[in-house]
């Protein structure tokens, strides 16, 4: 990393010195000035700018020079979040003080929960959904949306989620829940709507299958956060993709509660590398 920093600040000084007419500089500034960080602080952010997230922070533990760059560098991540960021990763602990450190952890947290939310869904509330029968934003640190759907003292207990238009592809679906003192099955069901061309207003939807999974809420009572895969197959959604709609709900009309549920959560699948064909042996 050190030697592409000093690369790119002999890239800048020779560029100044074809503009200058070719006259001589000073001594190139040695690392750890002031003004050999302002010089490179661009490069240095632009490199970063096509890492990974965990890539940035090996980057940043680099030396004393790019830990400095910790807090800008977060926040340009933060903004120009991409879909295929790999998360988690390291803690970037090389900062310079405290308060960088501070600052940067609070960018990789920020980053985390937004990639969170691009493959996670609150779920929408059918009935009843306020005190005191459902607390609707409790207070949840964990959560990327920080609260989450508190069934507190419910009888028709449903939930819904529906995502947005996804690509083709093969899909894993689970919900994050946490039963503190729950005593009912749940079942959640799952429905892939299929699209035949594309995400249009003419377009006709076509339901292609539906899965379902019965979840044991007192099974898992105190057993903190968890996810629970629906069905036991992922959904496939076909060449113009789809949505995916979901369902948390319970058959009996009796009073439960004690049951926490963050978001649905739908990743990709990664598409199996294909096997080159071995040509024939002569």
């Amino acid at each position: 990393m050190e030697a592409i920093v000093k690369e790119a600040s002999r890239n800048r000084q020779s560029d100044n010195d074809e503009e200058d007419g070719g006259r001589k500089h000073q001594a190139m500034p040695k690392e750890g000035d002031s003004e050999f960080l302002h010089l490179c602080s661009d490069e240095i952010l632009l490199i970063m700018s096509y890492e990974q997230p965990q890539d940035t922070s090996s980057l940043l533990l680099t030396c004393k020079t790019t830990a400095k760059l910790a807090r800008p560098a977060w926040k340009a991540k933060v903004d120009a979040m991409a879909d295929d960021f790999i998360l988690p990763y390291a803690q970037d602990t090389a900062a310079s003080d405290a308060r960088t450190i501070s600052e940067a952890q609070h960018w990789n947290i920020q980053l985390w929960k937004r990639y969170q939310r691009l493959t996670r869904y609150r779920p929408t509330i059918e009935r009843w959904g306020e005190p005191p029968y459902w607390y609707p934003d409790h207070p949840e640190p964990s959560s990327p949306f920080h609260a989450v759907r508190r069934a507190h003292d419910v009888t028709d207990f449903r939930l819904n989620a529906t995502t947005g238009h996804l690509g083709p592809g093969t899909y894993a679906v689970s919900w994050r829940v946490n039963s503190t003192s729950g005593f009912c099955e749940l079942q959640l069901d799952t429905t892939a709507i299929l699209l035949r061309n594309g995400p249009t207003a003419t377009d006709i939807p076509t339901t292609a299958s539906i899965s379902s999974t019965i979840w044991n809420s007192r099974a898992d009572r105190g057993s903190g956060w968890k996810e629970v895969g629906v069905g036991v197959t992922n959904v496939q959604l076909g060449p113009n993709g789809g949505i995916i709609a979901a369902r948390m709900w319970k058959r009996e009309l009796d009073f439960t509660g004690g049951i926490m549920v963050d978001c649905l959560i739908v990743k990709r699948i990664p598409d199996a590398p294909s096997i080159p064909k071995q040509a024939p042996a002569s």
